[in-house]
């Protein structure tokens, strides 16, 4: 799609990590000045490598080909050259003065990271249309320059003997001769301002005609030396002047006469021959721009006569003196005439001075008149300014007033949740103001429990926050009671407590919402939190649309880098990878994470919170080692910045630990996991939330090993599985430890002591866990563990009721239902088992793509041990049906 002195850039697709359309810029190395093009090239992609600037075309990657020609690979901008767009879509003045604003920015960008462009014209600037919005994007850094002591490339890299750098037509006067190296970023306002002057006329102010006339040092000592002519000045002498005029969707004359003035100061400053007389900066230009469109005063001003003048001398020294000379003589050859003609003038100049007297005194009289008339008028002038100054003033006041009212309902929101922490939460520690609860209420202080848990506190207080009694106890006070309930429900949520949280929370964003708005920066923040609590329980379907909700109004609100927004951007991306579509969640992970590391920096706990979940993409797409590059990093950083018992450093350690036995590293993993629990249990206690968690993070990874090592026919490592999961599980209470660990020493037969152990691990879950969401898991574990101990008619009833229980869990009811059919099978029901098994094998997810690793991808023991029972159906009964086909990519 291009071609230039150094290579060639080629349209391409990206087939992976992201696929998407780029641009390629592939290098010529078989030039004899292929060492020089070398380093400029290289050069080139050291320079856009340090910019990120929406303006300015991003560097992708960058490597080398097979034939050991260099290439980087850019954004492709769909765009055309700036010019060609600007009169293709007959954008007007104020149009076209607003996107070259945008272009001073991407520029200034480059400056401020060291570089100059060195080549800036419309051909290196393309435009797209996003939308009915024109977008530039600037290109094309092969002459790039850097400066500040910055090295672009380790290669040596100077300018050639004998070389000019640059385009002619845009090319500052320091750039126009030979060996030009005094090359600083004025250089390229100078360019902005051939730019800008054509965006306004349509040409350049040296035309292309005069330049193809000229010898090569003819052309450098024009762009050294020639004026440019103003834009206006230009125009009224353009032939053109009705098309370029209909280009810019207005009448010829008004086009010159809009131009004249400002706009000429403003363009012949920054086209100054003289670097000092020009804009400092691109920023700098850009804001006398921004100064014209806002009717203030432009920092450019018209050139004195004074300059002029000098201007015209140094340009034509040599005339100037031969004139000089001339004029010289004149003066001395008349100076006798002269003095003959001065005694007549005298006696003339008396005549008229009688006449000018006279003259004076009408004058000073009409002078008087008008003196008296402007003081009548700023007189009207200052009672106008009182009366609008007393308005200012007055408005000024309402706002204060404002103000202190916020404060004043701040500060009494803030008083009311601490009265109610206090008086209605930790003042229901002390046993005196215990029993006085009581007995206002009724009740007897006999058997109550005089050293309440953190829980048990909170939900005394919780009492008082019902729905039917927080009005009588903060009448009319709707924000108030948000403040509270936002209190307690993430004070159970930090305990765990999950359910009750969820319930507050929901209470909080209900109330802001209502009294606040839904844009409302509190209202935000209480949506947030919802949907956090909702994305914990794994309720992805309720946090979803939260998330998606809160984005999108932060980044109408607070702007698209507000650490607000960025933390919305990496709750949404999350929860996307956690339902399974990697296509959204993987892009928004990498604009998240590349985000905060340029906002936050790579240390905030932010960053390092997305940075895990882009870790936990890697993972469920196999990259492994970059997966766990990112997590041991990750925890890295957290031990040094938040201590090793941080909770946010504990969920590093806990993710480490997945990464590592989803990679087959057990071992390391198992380990992780151990270090974990062995904490919660002694800084908690056993039956602490986060304990029973972190627990069952380990049991669901005992049941991850000993389901590969069933689906492996690994016997012997099955065996010795079961026998250190029955002693991790003896005596537990834990009901879900028990099914699980039931589960792991069911897989397959095995000796009856096994099976009896297991058996008495699924009767416990099911006991204890009556009335438990889980409970037809436990229903499923206790059907299994009666089948492996041949108890056919008791493990059919189990998992009956399992399938009766879970009619809207696939694993659940597909797994009970293979199981029944072995039973059946087992009891002479032949015909039945067949039935059976062949309706569940029709609802079946897929067979693993890889039988070696068949949890690879989004693959969970759930499924593993759905497919262990249908090839062990199906050796037994042999039966036809077969699942739907594998597929390699299941994770949607």
């Amino acid at each position: 799609i291009g071609e230039g002195g150094m290579g060639t850039v080629w349209m391409a697709d990206q087939t992976e990590p992201i696929k998407r359309r780029v641009a390629v810029k592939l290098i010529r190395v078989d030039r004899g000045n292929s060492r020089t093009i070398l380093a400029r090239f290289e050069a080139e992609r050291q320079a856009i490598a340090l910019m990120d600037h929406p303006h300015i075309a991003r560097l992708l990657d960058a490597g080398t080909t097979d034939a050991g020609q260099p290439y980087f690979v850019m954004d492709l901008v769909k765009g055309i050259p700036l010019n060609e767009f600007c009169d293709a879509h007959k954008l007007n003045v104020h149009q076209r003065l607003g996107l070259f604003q945008q272009i001073c920015s991407a520029v200034q960008h480059a400056h401020q990271k060291g570089i100059i462009h060195r080549d800036l014209k419309p051909t290196n600037v393309l435009v797209e249309d996003h939308e009915g919005k024109p977008v530039p994007k600037v290109i094309d850094f092969g002459l790039a320059k850097a400066t500040s002591g910055l090295q672009l490339t380790e290669h040596s890299l100077f300018t050639a003997f004998g070389s000019v750098m640059g385009t002619p037509l845009y090319m500052a006067p320091e750039q126009a001769g030979f060996n030009a190296t005094d090359v600083d970023t004025r250089a390229d306002v100078y360019a902005l301002g051939v730019i800008l002057y054509e965006l306004l006329t349509g040409s350049t102010p040296l035309t292309s005609d005069t330049l193809k006339r000229a010898a090569l040092d003819e052309v450098l000592k024009l762009v050294r030396e020639q004026e440019a002519p103003t834009p206006s000045s230009r125009l009224s002498s353009a032939g053109s002047l009705p098309s370029v005029a209909a280009n810019r969707q207005t009448e010829p004359g008004k086009l010159g006469r809009f131009v004249k003035g400002e706009l000429d100061w403003i363009v012949l400053k920054a086209l100054s021959k003289e670097r000092d007389r020009r804009y400092e900066s691109a920023n700098g230009f850009a804001r006398d721009i921004e100064r014209f469109l806002a009717h203030e005063p432009v920092s450019a001003g018209p050139p004195s006569s004074t300059y002029k003048l000098w201007k015209f001398a140094r340009r034509n020294r040599g005339q100037v003196i031969a004139a000089s000379l001339v004029l010289f003589a004149l003066l001395a050859g008349i100076a006798g005439t002269t003095w003959g003609l001065v005694e007549a003038k005298r006696q003339q100049k008396l005549a008229v001075a009688a006449q000018v007297a006279e003259s004076e005194r009408a004058e000073g009289e009409r002078s008087a008149k008008l003196v008296a008339e402007a003081k009548t008028a700023e007189a009207e002038r200052a009672k106008v300014r009182a009366e609008a100054g007393e308005k200012l003033a007055s408005d000024r006041l309402i706002e204060v007033e404002a103000q202190k009212k916020i404060a004043v309902e701040e500060t009494q929101i803030a008083q009311a949740v601490r009265d109610f922490l206090q008086n209605k939460l930790l003042a229901q520690a002390d046993t005196t103001a215990q029993a006085d609860t009581l007995l206002k209420a009724g009740e007897s202080s006999s058997g109550a429990k005089w050293n309440p848990t953190i829980r048990e506190l909170l939900d005394r207080a919780a009492r008082e926050l019902a729905p039917d009694r927080i009005e009588a106890n903060f009448p009319k006070q709707p924000l108030t009671q948000a403040a509270i309930l936002d209190t307690i429900g993430k004070t159970y949520l930090g305990i765990g407590e999950d359910e009750p949280a969820i319930d507050f929370l929901k209470r909080t964003e209900a109330l802001h919402r209502k009294h606040l708005g839904p844009a409302h920066p509190d209202t935000l923040t209480s949506m947030n939190d919802l949907a956090d609590a909702y994305y914990y329980v794994r309720k992805y379907d309720l946090a979803l649309p939260l998330f998606k909700e809160t984005l999108k109004l932060r980044n109408a609100t607070l702007g698209p880098e507000h650490p607000s927004t960025l933390e919305s951007m990496g709750n949404l991306a999350a929860t996307y990878l956690y339902i399974g579509n990697r296509d959204l969640a993987l892009p928004l992970l990498v604009e998240t994470v590349t985000l905060k590391n340029a906002i936050l920096g790579p240390e905030h706990p932010d960053t390092l919170s997305s940075t895990d979940n882009l870790a936990s993409a890697n993972l469920v797409l196999g990259k492994y080692d970059l997966a766990l590059s990112l997590f041991e990093e990750t925890l890295k950083l957290r031990k040094a910045k938040l201590g090793p018992e941080h909770p946010s450093t504990l969920e590093s350690v806990d993710n480490l630990a997945w990464a590592y036995a989803t990679a087959g590293k057990h071992d390391l993993a198992l380990s992780l996991f151990k270090e974990t629990v062995k904490f919660y249990k002694v800084k908690l206690g056993p039956e602490h939330p986060f304990t029973i968690r972190n627990m069952n993070n380990l049991t669901s990874f005992y049941l991850d090993v000993a389901a590969k090592q069933a689906w492996l026919d690994q016997g012997t490592e099955l065996a010795a599985t079961c026998q250190k999961v029955l002693l991790v599980s003896k005596d537990t209470d834990n009901v879900v430890l028990a099914e699980r660990m039931a589960k792991v020493c069911s897989l397959r037969p095995s000796d009856d002591q096994t099976h009896e152990a297991a058996l008495v691990l699924a009767r416990r879950a099911v006991e204890l866990g009556k009335g438990h969401p889980y409970l037809p898991y436990f229903q499923m574990a206790l059907g299994m563990a009666e089948y492996r101990s041949g108890h056919f008619a008791e493990a059919d009833a189990a998992l009956l009721a399992a399938a009766t229980l879970g009619t809207n869990n696939a694993f659940v009811t597909g797994t009970s239902a293979l199981y029944r059919a072995m039973t059946l099978f087992r009891q002479g029901q032949a015909t039945e088992a067949e039935k059976l098994a062949t309706e569940a094998v029709a609802k079946m997810k897929p067979l693993p793509a890889d039988e070696t690793n068949p949890l690879a991808g989004n693959a969970y023991h759930d499924d593993l041990i759905l497919w262990l029972a249908y090839k062990e159906a199906k050796e037994m009964i042999r039966f036809k049906a077969v699942p739907p086909p594998t597929v390699k990519d299941d994770a949607k």
